[in-house]
């Protein structure tokens, strides 16, 4: 049984809250947040120990696992405390936000000898499984272009989150397609051009960008075009806008992520969302089969799909993007 902990009780905590709950080689022993009533209510919900010091919680119920779902600028000093209690660890997207803490935090994962998985969750999402088989199987044959579409409505930084003003679209949404383009494509980032706009937000009194472009150039010559903006209305039927295209010389694939094939037409037109509920009242979706690897990874003592290499890969990369938005230049990697 793999005792195991989160930092972190917003929507993400709580969802793989529910995920170790049902997993018959997991326990739930304890949860942290530094927010008084989330920790109450998720200590209720759950019945489990609710600690506000992460490393009081760590050094009394010495879990096997925790997982860290704190906001993107937040996870550097966690990672640490666990890694040097020998605690396995899986961390939210991005890393961190700058290439040196994503750094430090591979070293003392390394250096300690501890698992570490970071929350690429799309790698385990169905389509972009499918789009893995293709490109190993040389269907695509040599791939050349990958194009994506990461959006959020405005709902994301004005209400969902409180502290949007202290990330980027590009620390929230970017980590996802690049990772999925480096893992598609086997390839690596050389060099990268990134421009921003940044008004709406501002005026709305979050002090961020509103949308960040971005051009990758990989080796052997692939490109890679992202979009990534969070001021989408609040009218679209989902909360996220994600589609994604990656093109060989032998075919192309298409994934179109907010259409998830049923429609709702109630009081607004909806597309419900990739976590559901079976007829037994159990939880699905992909975030959740993510969980359920690295609790594997664990037991088995198995390199976890998305290692902390790769999460420091990601952060090094979207680093040189918001170096390449502040001097208008593209920056090699």
């Amino acid at each position: 049984m793999v005792r195991t902990a989160i930092l972190g009780m917003g929507i993400r905590g709580n969802l793989y809250a529910q995920g170790l709950k049902q997993n018959p080689d997991a326990e739930l022993v304890g949860i942290s947040d530094l927010n008084d009533r989330a920790l109450r209510k998720a200590g209720d919900a759950w019945g489990v120990p609710a600690f506000g010091d992460f490393n009081a919680m760590l050094d009394e119920l010495k879990p096997d696992v925790v997982l860290i779902c704190t906001p993107d600028f937040a996870h550097r000093d966690s990672v640490l405390a666990a890694a040097a209690r020998g605690v396995h660890i899986m961390v939210e997207k991005p890393l961190a936000t700058s290439e040196k803490a994503a750094r430090e935090m591979r070293d003392a994962v390394e250096s300690a000898g501890v698992l570490c998985q970071v929350a690429f969750e799309n790698r385990w999402n169905p389509p972009f499984i499918q789009i893995k088989r293709a490109v190993e199987n040389g269907e695509l044959g040599d791939i050349s272009l990958i194009s994506a579409r990461l959006n959020d409505t405005i709902f994301v930084p004005t209400k969902m989150l409180n502290w949007a003003g202290r990330s980027t679209v590009g620390w929230f949404l970017l980590p996802h397609v690049l990772d999925l383009a480096m893992w598609l494509s086997g390839k690596k980032p050389v060099k990268i051009y990134s421009v921003a706009n940044k008004s709406v937000l501002p005026a709305r009194g979050v002090d961020t960008y509103d949308t960040i472009c971005t051009v990758v150039t990989f080796a052997a010559g692939m490109q890679a075009m992202f979009e990534t903006t969070w001021v989408l209305p609040e009218s679209l039927p989902t909360i996220f806008d994600f589609k994604f295209e990656i093109l060989g010389d032998k075919g192309v694939m298409h994934a179109d992520c907010q259409n998830q094939m049923v429609d709702a037409s109630t009081d607004r037109f909806a597309h419900p969302g990739t976590l559901v509920l079976d007829i037994h009242g159990t939880t699905h979706g992909f975030p959740l089969y993510m969980l359920d690897s690295f609790i594997q990874s664990v037991r088995s003592d198995e390199e976890p799909l998305a290692t902390i290499q790769d999460g420091y890969e990601v952060t090094r990369v979207i680093d040189a993007a918001h170096r390449s938005i502040e001097s208008g230049e593209p920056i090699a990697i």
